[in-house]
């Protein structure tokens, strides 16, 4: 019995207490330690990227499918259902009904109804892989009378801005 599926179900359901089964700090907590996580995981991931860093586990699919789960994370329809069912009980402090608005404000923002919204979200994410793995790939500098200077983004626009001659600038 130990391994049948209810069994399983049950241990879960006691390991995470379903949302609408929690109080209001518990849920506001919940929702912070969880969206901790995935934000991290994904700013990790976005400036191991835009920095090509060479050190450390960074790709362009890992930026995508981290990217995809903190979004999904903020598109759960059953977090925007339990933000609302908890602002409805009257069991929430004024600081705690505060906390609940924005999250059922970020959580609309996020849920998009369309299936051709969503196929189309997840398009312009791989795009935007595409044009950070080109940009990492590129080569920042300047050329002069044939000569290629490499120079940072902060370099060219340093040169730009105070270089005395005009063809530098």
């Amino acid at each position: 019995l130990e391994s049948s599926p209810y069994r399983s179900r049950r241990r879960q359901r006691k390991q995470h207490p379903r949302m609408s089964s929690l109080t209001p700090s518990e849920f506001i907590a919940q929702v912070n330690t969880e969206y901790e996580r995935v934000h991290r995981d994904f700013e990790e991931q976005f400036w191991g990227t835009k920095m090509a860093l060479k050190e450390g586990d960074f790709s362009v699919e890992k930026l995508g499918s981290t990217k995809a789960a903190m979004e999904a994370f903020l598109a759960d329809e059953a977090k925007l259902k339990t933000t609302r069912e908890l602002l409805a009980s009257g069991t929430a402090t004024d600081d705690e009904k505060t906390t609940l608005a924005i999250f059922e404000r970020t959580f609309g923002c996020y849920i998009m109804e369309s299936a051709e919204a969503k196929t189309l979200r997840e398009k312009c994410t791989a795009i935007e892989g595409k044009l950070e793995d080109a940009r990492n790939k590129m080569k920042l500098g300047k050329s002069v009378s044939g000569t290629f200077e490499e120079l940072s983004s902060v370099g060219l626009r340093t040169r730009m801005r105070v270089d005395a001659s005009e063809v530098e600038r």
